[in-house]
């Protein structure tokens, strides 16, 4: 079998990590976002994978010449140099950059890319792929090379059984079952986004064209028609990296079209007419030869910028970090990734320096979790500035006292803080300022607003029923029987109201004292929804090396007045099923903000954050609101 080297795959390469690069770096012309879809270079990658994957091994086994050992040797060679590489780095710039909790989180991202199982990683770690949060994790970006080795791992054996049976039946049945399993995402669609099961069809259509090209080239049609194909679907490829977005669900049935449009394009043309002539130009070649490393250099460039806001609003620092993207990819490429892909040039004593720089790496890592992430970096910030850094530490915090969900004082009035994320706060609020509540015993419980939906959908996702279970348990737990009073907070959308009246109903039924709070105020946050104005602030102090007085925080109050998203209608909303149902309403801007100062809160005395992101509160923030809530006499209640 010739050498099957053909440039314009690479070119398909190329347009991959273009539009996985635009998607991630969130590129927007004239306010709209572009390639929305750009997401989809990863599903290009997989096909182009199991087209060459394939290629290689019955070439070697119609020569004899393959073996499993040896094939994957190679693959260590191909993949760990670079990614050890960017390891290290990304480590030694989280030292400087990243919060203890985030750079825990970096360690075991890094460990698990070493073994293959990111995906898992980020799947059981709630780390979502596409929010953005997601877009400041510097090795997130690894959960497709896990599902790429993973399949590397088992596939060969796969192929060669087939290659010896002369029967490609058991291919094509898993080919068709994974892709029958991608509409998992009405159930489990996290895991459907992460896990093997449901993207290994894309691996195996670049398989299956590999397998069946010489049939489908003896189509005369086809062939004759193949470079209008080719210029059709590059084209509709396009336009899909364009239409579809993070709402579209994926990969899923909706997936099969962009595939299909990825398959024809990667069938050979011995024309080489038009489409093939473009993507073997030589610079489209290039960045597709670069591709591996632009791709694992990349998502740490783009997750620093981001939290450090170093091109915030710049276009030409935007510029510069693209530039050194290349450069520093190319660099990797030509000094790092390409000759220790060479067997010929370095030794198998590669293998001794590889296994020796990742023992050291894990070591490292192991290092920075065993040390919470070495919270010592910060000290001085905290001693100068009385300033808690990590927010991520803050929001854990906030969830000590939970294991609070029962009553056990007879004696006492039993309060039960009801809802969703932001009951926490309130529960908190009354738990560490037990003393001025001596009449009352305080319990929580998480309840889901939409478990009472009028319109249920007939197949809830694991996540939904994981909701309603917890729901249902809090309706039928001691708690629920025993309260007296209960307190409903929400973050509240004007599509869940005819929700919360069911539930209302529910508690009257139940002859519970209800107090509804109002929807919180939300405030702006940066680089994630874990960098608020006040951590914009601090730093900027900390840049300047300057203190802050008492001007600086009224004017950062008054900042945070003025730009709040108060939610005015839909807490009139509420106050007014409040009012038709009798029931107590409680505001809580009342100790939010002050409207006649026009400013809002943002330290507690103590110079501690109120919030510990858009509008949660912190436990410092709730010590607060708890002495607060007992000067409003919020408990006062006669319904």
């Amino acid at each position: 079998m010739k050498n099957f080297y053909r440039a314009e795959i690479d070119g398909l390469r190329a347009i991959a990590i273009i539009s996985v690069l635009v998607y991630h770096a969130e590129i927007s012309l004239a306010g709209l976002k572009v390639f929305t879809g750009g997401y989809l270079g990863v599903d290009i990658f997989f096909v182009i994978s199991g087209y060459i994957i394939t290629k290689i091994i019955i070439k070697e086994h119609h020569e004899r010449k393959f073996e499993i050992n040896f094939f994957l040797y190679r693959r260590i060679r191909r993949i760990f140099p670079v990614l050890l590489l960017v390891a290290l780095i990304t480590l030694l710039l989280g030292w400087y950059i990243l919060v203890p909790t985030s750079y825990v989180q970096l360690s075991e991202s890094i460990i698990s890319s070493f073994f293959f199982s990111s995906n898992f990683y980020f799947n059981y770690s709630d780390q979502i792929y596409g929010n953005d949060n997601g877009l400041i994790k510097p090795f997130l970006h690894t959960w497709s090379l896990s599902i790429e080795e993973q399949f590397y791992i088992f596939f060969p054996f796969i192929l060669i059984y087939c290659l010896k049976r002369k029967s490609y039946d058991l291919i094509n049945s898993i080919l068709i079952l994974s892709f029958l399993s991608t509409f998992t995402f009405l159930i489990i669609p996290k895991e459907n986004f992460y896990f093997i099961y449901s993207r290994a069809w894309e691996l195996l259509i670049g398989v299956f064209i590999c397998i069946n090209e010489e049939k489908i080239k003896k189509n005369k049609f086809f062939v004759h028609n193949l470079h209008k194909f080719k210029l059709i679907s590059i084209v509709l490829l396009f336009l899909c990296m364009m239409i579809y977005d993070n709402e579209v669900a994926h990969p899923s049935y909706l997936t099969l079209f962009p595939i299909i449009l990825i398959s024809v394009l990667i069938i050979e043309d011995n024309k080489k007419k038009l489409v093939d002539k473009l993507l073997s130009v030589r610079i489209v070649v290039f960045v597709g030869i670069i591709s591996y490393s632009l791709y694992l250099w990349h998502y740490p460039i783009f997750a620093f910028t981001r939290i450090t806001e170093f091109a915030t609003g710049d276009i030409f620092k935007k510029f510069l970090i693209l530039v050194s993207l290349i450069a520093i990819s190319s660099l990797s490429y030509f000094l790092v990734e390409k000759p220790i892909r060479n067997v010929k040039k370095i030794s198998k004593k590669i293998l001794f320096v590889i296994l020796l720089t990742l023992s050291l790496i894990l070591f490292l890592c192991l290092n920075i979790i065993l040390n919470n992430g070495y919270t010592k970096r910060f000290n001085n910030i905290f001693k100068e500035y009385s300033y808690e850094i990590d927010n991520e530490l803050l929001q854990k915090d906030t969830y000590k006292f939970l294991y609070k969900n029962y009553f056990n004082d007879d004696k006492t009035i039993n309060v039960l803080v009801m809802g969703d994320s932001h009951s926490i706060g309130i529960f908190n609020s009354f738990f560490l300022n037990q003393s001025l509540f001596k009449e009352f015993e305080f319990a929580w419980r998480r309840l889901e607003l939409h478990t009472f939906q009028s319109n249920k959908k007939t197949i809830n996702t694991k996540e939904i029923n994981k909701k309603n279970k917890i729901t249902r348990e809090t309706i039928d737990s001691q708690a629920f029987e025993e309260s007296d009073i209960v307190v409903l907070s929400y973050r509240f959308s004007e599509k869940g109201i005819e929700e919360l009246e069911k539930l209302i109903k529910l508690l009257k039924d139940k002859n519970k004292k209800i107090i509804l709070m109002s929807q919180t105020n939300e405030y702006k946050t940066y680089s994630g929804i874990y960098s608020t104005e006040y951590d914009r602030f601090i730093k900027q102090k900390i840049k300047d090396k300057s203190k802050v007085n008492r001007n600086d925080l009224i004017q950062l109050m008054e900042k945070l007045y003025l730009e709040k998203k108060d939610f005015k209608n839909l807490n009139n909303q509420l106050m007014k099923i409040a009012s038709d149902q009798n029931i107590k309403f409680f505001s809580k801007q009342k100790y939010l903000c002050d409207e006649n100062t026009a400013q809002c809160l943002v330290i507690d005395e103590n110079a501690k954050k109120i919030f510990f992101d858009y509008g949660h509160l912190s436990l410092s923030g709730s010590k607060y609101v708890g002495r607060k809530l007992k000067e409003f006499e919020i408990l006062d209640i006669q319904n």
